[in-house]
Formats: C-alpha cells, structure tokens, sequence
C-alpha cells in the first residue's frame, strides 16, 4: 500500500442542518416544494436544495435513484449544488412514503458546546438496535433552563442515509447561544429502508491516529457489490472517553466504484472537546447506478 503522503487528501468541513425557530409543536422540516398527491411523482415538479443537500440523500428522500435524478438535470454539478437551486424531479421509480414512520431507535442526549461565534453546537447520535436498515432518521433536539422549562427546540437529520443494524449515525443542531441547563433529544421520523437503493460498502484496514483533538484515519473503500456505484458519501464520526460524540466530518468522493474496485483515503477530523483518547467510526454509502 501507498504511504500516507501518497493518499488523496479530502478537505472536510463540519456540515450542520439547517435549524429551524423555536416551535410549540415539533413538526419535520419540510424538504421539497414537492406536494405529492399520489404514490409517484409527476413531471414538471421542483425540489430546492438546502443546505446539507446531496443529490444521493435527495435522491433517497424522493424514492428516486440517483442517476434517474442525475438524467433530469443533465448540467447539474452533484459536487456544487447551490442553497435555493431548483432541480428537475422526474417521475419516481419507487412509491414514496404518504406519511412518517416511528421505529424504536435509541436516541443519545447531546453534548452541546459554546463556540466562539456565541452559537450553541449540540452533537448526539442515533442507534439502530434493530434487525433491519432504517431510513429518513429526524429527531427533535431540546433545550431546558434551570426550571426544567423548553426555551428552544429545533429539528435535525443523522448524517447517513441508513443506519444499518447495530450501527450509529450522528446529528448535530445549532442554536443561539441560551441559558441551558440541559439538552434531550427525541426521535420524530424513522422508516425501514430498502437496501436496493444504496449500498453500505465495505471498509478494510482502517486505522486511526490521534494528535491531541486532531484525529486522523486511513483506510480503504472496497466495493463488494455486483454493480457499479455512485460517488461514494463518507461519514466520520469521532466518540470521547465516554463514547459521546465529539465531532464528525461528511463527504462526498469524486469518483464511483466498479465492481471489486477500492480506493484508499485518508480523512482527518478535529474533537469539539476533551485531550482524551479518542474513537471512531467509518461508515461509507453509495448508491447503484
């Protein structure tokens, strides 16, 4: 194997959703302008991208595969999609959803962190116990004073698409810096997933590296799958001591994958908190073309 200087270097941002005003009732954020009447979608329809989108996590949200979506906006750059972009949606392959779908997951309080910008950062995660993927993941995150009152709420997404069985995936919410005495979160939307839309791959030789809250994993990508996929999206997430989280990095490789190919990477990420020793995880998805 090459040695490290030789790896395609990522530069990775933290990439937070889109937090919401405080509201009496937790409803989902709504995703697209789309108001779908049917169980597929119809020409002539629009979604408008957000902030945090991918075109393989709106291809997820709409029942679409991603090249189908791809082949509706054919100058569409899936690697430089603008907040407030309308794109194309054709008619949906697979039925979507009508309504939400609560499954038993298990839902970690965050840990929420003052940052120089005099915003507050909450990091928790979500775990599926279950025996199947699930799919669509939101949760309501809370804020409490010292009388035990809601002073703020907003609503968030887990940074993967499916959380496979007896496996993790991070959320993050913003909010103005307020006197909190305390942060829940609790699950709003779950839905079982069909693993025939996106692909977990496979991650071998991984190994991670700490230098101080800097912390630094190589590994390697293998598709193992029968077909080629999409774009690869990586999620790294990192855990304290107390296996909280601590910080993660989100993205999108610039290449797909052929049957039996790999590809080597090395990602580095930065803990919010704590010079203890610190974990990760590595979950990489891709979808079929």
């Amino acid at each position: 194997m090459a040695s490290p200087t030789q790896l395609p270097q990522i530069t990775l941002t933290l990439r937070l959703r889109e937090t919401r005003a405080p509201t009496p009732t937790p409803t989902p954020p709504a995703t697209t302008t789309v108001q779908p009447e049917a169980s597929a979608h119809t020409s002539g329809e629009k979604y408008v991208v957000r902030p945090g989108d991918t075109l393989l996590g709106i291809a997820i949200d709409l029942g679409l595969n991603t090249a189908d979506l791809q082949a509706a906006n054919p100058e569409l750059d899936p690697l430089a999609l603008q907040v407030g972009q309308a794109i194309n949606v054709p008619p949906a392959a697979l039925p979507v959803a009508s309504a939400p779908t609560l499954m038993p997951l298990e839902v970690a309080p965050p840990t929420c962190l003052d940052l120089v910008t005099d915003r507050l950062l909450c990091l928790g995660q979500v775990t599926n116990s279950l025996d199947q993927a699930v799919t669509g993941v939101r949760v309501q995150v809370n804020l409490t004073n010292i009388d035990g009152q809601s002073i703020a709420e907003t609503t968030a997404g887990v940074e993967q698409v499916i959380i496979p069985p007896g496996q993790s995936a991070p959320y993050s919410a913003m909010f103005d810096l307020a006197e909190a005495t305390e942060a829940n979160a609790v699950l709003l939307v779950a839905a079982p997933a069909s693993t025939s839309n996106l692909l977990p791959l496979d991650v071998v030789n991984d190994q991670g590296r700490q230098n101080g809250r800097r912390y630094a994993v190589t590994a390697t990508i293998v598709n193992n799958t029968l077909v080629a996929v999409t774009p690869p999206r990586i999620v790294l997430t990192l855990y304290d001591t107390d296996q909280q989280v601590t910080g993660y990095r989100v993205v999108q490789f610039a290449r797909g994958l052929e049957p039996g190919d790999s590809e080597t990477i090395e990602i580095e990420a930065v803990a919010q908190t704590g010079d203890g020793e610190l974990s990760h995880q590595l979950y990489v998805e891709a979808s079929p073309l």
